[in-house]
């Protein structure tokens, strides 16, 4: 993975054939696990990067006053994506 310190405003992408190569060959995984792996590119105001994963989900979680910080309060599920 790629990251940087923070994030604001985060996006979540999915990336084209050539993108996923390019990280995936920097990667040094194995290349056959290469279709039990998902690349995501991470953009925002802040900085840019990328997760390699075996899958991803994003949620908003919804806490007291809209901290987000209840893990067994309500969320939406914003993004997912698996090979």
């Amino acid at each position: 993975m790629q990251l940087t310190m923070r994030y604001k405003e985060l996006r979540l992408h999915s990336v084209d054939e050539d993108e996923f190569r390019e990280v995936f060959d920097s990667s040094g995984v194995d290349e056959k696990w290469r279709d039990s792996f998902v690349i995501v590119r991470l953009s925002s105001r802040s900085g840019g990067g990328y997760v390699q994963c075996a899958k991803i989900t994003a949620e908003r979680r919804h806490g007291q006053g809209g901290s987000g910080r209840d893990p067994d309060g309500p969320r939406d599920l914003l993004w997912s994506l698996r090979p």
